[in-house]
């Protein structure tokens, strides 16, 4: 799956701190899958409440995660081009069993992850307490960048394994320090979920690109019927500048996916940068409720305006 690039130039190995444990990896609930980048499972903590939360560190620095046992964590890199643009991505790859399952909310999982919501002013999702909530926090690029996403999944209707989901979800990141005019930039923040064969997205939202010419309060909406089930989901967060917009809007596939993309050039430390989406989708009986998540950061160094 394509990953945006973005703009300066940072030389990854020379510039980061910390590395891998030389101990052996853990093995945790949330295993990570594909190349790892140097990422090794450190710790991991049952909060109790059907999630768990992982620790995975390497040279790029830290990835915490609170969701569901079984899932599997993958890192995707852009190392910088001749311009210094480069992004990370963290997939969360989740199955949703046709059960009962009583996952932690978007509130508690970001409690479980030391990480105060309005600390990173995360947006709410409408939906109350959702079926399945999954959430990320990052320390990246030297402790240059931090960020947190969840996607917050509801069942919006059941009759019998039959089941109609709203999925409203959100990613930020802000920079931790100044870094100067020839620095590090934030440039994009976004949050995107695939979901398995067989499930249906059929409706989103954003699905344009808006402005923000200031920090503003935005509500992100979703509508739709789909085999004569209407349903709806919404999420309010504050969009900085400059734009909020659709990511990876494939509908049609035969791994449907939808997402929100945050861009912009912070330079400073400033606002969280972030992206908010909603997605309505249908899942027939016979076919399991599976998804990825990516939450994804796009950078450079230097001269990228």
């Amino acid at each position: 799956m394509p990953i945006l690039a973005v703009g300066g130039a940072l030389l990854l190995a020379g510039s980061l701190t910390g590395s891998a444990s030389a101990a052996p990896p853990l093995s945790t609930a949330i295993r990570i899958v594909g190349d790892s980048h140097g990422f090794v499972a450190v710790a991991e903590t049952v909060t109790g409440h059907g999630t768990v939360v992982d620790t995975f560190r390497g040279f790029l620095g830290t990835i915490r995660l609170a969701g569901q046992p079984g899932s599997t964590i993958s890192v995707q890199v852009v190392t910088p081009d001749a311009r210094g643009r480069g992004s990370i991505r963290v997939r969360l790859g989740t199955a949703g069993p046709r059960s009962s399952l009583a996952g932690a909310d978007q509130t508690r999982n970001l409690a479980d992850l030391g990480v105060a919501a309005t600390a990173v002013a995360a947006p709410v999702p409408a939906g109350g307490t959702p079926w399945i909530s999954t959430c990320v926090n990052i320390n990246v690029l030297g402790g240059a960048v931090q960020g947190s996403g969840c996607n917050n999944v509801y069942k919006t209707h059941v009759a019998g394994q039959d089941w109609h989901l709203s999925n409203e979800y959100w990613a930020s990141a802000a920079l931790t320090a100044w870094q100067g005019p020839l620095g590090l930039h934030l440039q994009g923040v976004a949050f995107e979920t695939t979901w398995h064969p067989g499930n249906t997205i059929y409706s989103v939202a954003p699905t344009t690109t808006q402005p923000f010419g200031a920090c503003t309060p935005w509500t992100v909406t979703a509508s739709g019927t789909n085999n004569g089930i209407t349903a709806g989901g919404s999420i309010s967060g504050q969009i900085c500048p400059s734009t909020l917009g659709p990511w990876n809007l494939r509908l049609g596939s035969t791994y449907p996916n939808s997402g929100a993309i945050w861009t912009g050039n912070v330079q400073g430390v400033a606002n969280y940068q972030g992206a908010e989406g909603v997605q309505l989708v249908h899942s027939p009986p016979g076919v399991m409720a599976n998804w990825d998540d990516y939450y994804t950061i796009n950078y450079c160094n230097g001269i990228c305006f």
